[in-house]
């Protein structure tokens, strides 16, 4: 079931990386990286490698500040894809409807009005990133991903070459 959501969740940013193509409208403040790391930075010497999910290495880093503003998370992971690896996003996962509450308003004071509002998930999006906002209220935990718009365009577009290819070489 966890890994049903997190697949849905994956199409959500898909989805939004659709529209993000056809719109390519910035939003306040689009971030182009997480704190000291830019979009399509390598793993830095203090990260600690993780697991590997959909081809994406996930890493953590154990100093990590577990907090934004008065917001506590439980969990900052870092998405890298591709050889070599590049940063291409920033999970922040946290638990209680009190903390998604907070995180709301840091991301409307630092984004502006959301682009995407639905039951309990917010989402903004450019042509330089993506922000997605989500609690689960079943769970009562959330997440905060900050995402390069671009790289996640090209690794959809790299997927599609592959597969492009195989069919090309089936008789």
């Amino acid at each position: 079931m966890r890994r049903i959501r997190i697949l849905l969740s994956a199409l959500t940013v898909v989805t939004t990386a659709a529209l993000l193509a056809s719109v390519g409208l910035a939003f306040e403040n689009e971030p182009e990286g997480f704190r000291d790391l830019r979009w399509g930075d390598p793993p830095t010497e203090d990260m600690v490698y993780r697991t590997t999910l959909a081809g994406d290495r996930i890493y953590t880093r154990p100093n990590d500040k577990m907090y934004i503003g008065n917001a506590q998370f439980m969990v900052i992971a870092y998405d890298f894809y591709g050889q070599p690896e590049k940063l291409i996003a920033a999970y922040l996962y946290f638990k209680g409807e009190k903390t998604f509450n907070l995180l709301k308003a840091i991301c409307r004071t630092e984004f502006g009005k959301e682009r995407q509002e639905a039951f309990y998930e917010l989402g903004w999006w450019g042509p330089k990133a993506i922000v997605k906002l989500r609690y689960h209220t079943r769970e009562k935990a959330g997440y905060l991903c900050l995402m390069s718009a671009k790289m996640l365009l090209e690794k959809i577009g790299t997927k599609e070459q592959r597969e492009m290819e195989r069919v090309r070489q089936d008789p």
